[in-house]
């Protein structure tokens, strides 16, 4: 008996093709096949009354199915569209690269500004070297120094380096917040924790880190000055990425704030179950509604990643089990039963 191949299925599995073996047929599945039959349902949600983790990770369909590989992901760096940024950008990417939080998670990056500092100045060039949001600009020096002296003096002063070192580079500045907060530089990575909230669903004519910043500030009541408000900005990175991976704006990120009430204060504005329905005034506010932001603490979000790895472990050691080959055989011992699941030729 012949059978025509990979044209049938059966309730339980895709036949990826049919043979004969020993004048039996038998049914040839890939492992990926197994691994549909074997893979066990997601958790429902009466399992579990937080939100799902599915929906929290950067490793979930949502960033996933973006995920480009190999030379895919490479044509579309090449392609991505040139971001235009303004001079309000790059007082923010300034101040996010050299922020008390940015010096605290960077003992790198703080050694090589202390190192480097003369009388309150350091090389802005420290900025376009080492791995920070100003350097992920790709921008020109000369470009982020016209953009600080016209309208960034109230935040940083600039001078030219006279000093015959190519080292330090031509330009030199002095962040004037460092004066005003020299205090942060006491805090614990547990205080930094309690002040950094993870956000999701950033509308997309805000996924540029200045951009994004000025958007979640809008969402708070007038606080702090927007440039100090807002300590850190980084995105969860994929469990394949390499070390070297340079972040770039998804709709998920991490937000660290200057202080912890101003934390609290986006995670109860925009919880993590809300109603969609109530559009506020501002236009912030009506965009953020549209495409469903919603905040949840750093700790819970932890919480919530832990729990999706044991599940996701579970899940890889159940299709591990029951999947020892590339190819797994099932025989038929009783051809004759294929009756009218298959067409004969």
């Amino acid at each position: 008996m012949r059978v025509t191949r990979g044209s049938a299925r059966t309730p339980d599995t895709h036949l990826t093709r049919i043979a004969q073996k020993d004048g039996r047929a038998v049914l040839i599945c890939t492992s990926q096949d197994i691994s549909k039959i074997s893979k066990p349902p997601p958790p429902t949600a009466s399992q579990s009354s937080a939100p799902k983790a599915e929906f929290l990770l950067p490793n979930t369909r949502e960033y996933r199915d973006g995920r480009l590989e190999g030379s895919a992901a490479t044509s579309a760096i090449n392609e991505r569209p040139k971001v235009v940024y303004s001079e309000e950008d790059y007082k923010i990417m300034l101040c996010l690269s050299v922020s008390q939080f940015a010096l605290f998670r960077d003992p790198g990056l703080r050694r090589l500004v202390h190192q480097s500092t003369r009388d309150g100045f350091f090389p802005l060039n420290v900025l376009f070297t080492h791995p920070c949001i100003l350097k992920y600009a790709h921008e020109p020096e000369m470009a982020v120094v016209k953009a600080l002296r016209s309208r960034g003096t109230d935040i940083v002063d600039v001078r030219m380096n006279l000093a015959d070192s190519k080292a330090r580079g031509n330009f030199e500045v002095k962040p004037k917040f460092w004066e005003e907060g020299d205090d942060a530089c006491v805090f614990t990575r547990d205080d930094w924790e309690g002040r950094t909230v993870y956000v999701e669903n950033i509308p997309v004519a805000y996924r540029t880190f200045p951009s994004a910043v000025r958007f979640v500030s809008a969402l708070l009541p007038p606080g702090p000055s927007i440039y100090t408000r807002i300590q850190g900005m980084s995105i969860p990175p994929h469990h394949a990425d390499d070390e070297d991976t340079e972040p770039t704006p998804k709709p998920f990120a991490l937000i660290t704030f200057s202080e912890i009430d101003e934390a609290e204060a986006l995670v109860k504005a925009w919880p993590w179950q809300r109603d969609l329905s109530r559009v506020e005034e501002s236009s912030n506010a009506a965009e953020a509604v549209k495409f469903g932001f919603r905040a949840l603490s750093k700790r819970r979000w932890d919480e919530l990643n832990a729990e999706y790895l044991v599940y996701r472990a579970s899940l890889l050691q159940t299709t591990n089990s029951q999947t020892t080959k590339s190819d797994a055989v099932i025989e038929l011992t009783n051809p004759s039963n294929l009756g009218k699941k298959f067409h004969r030729e």
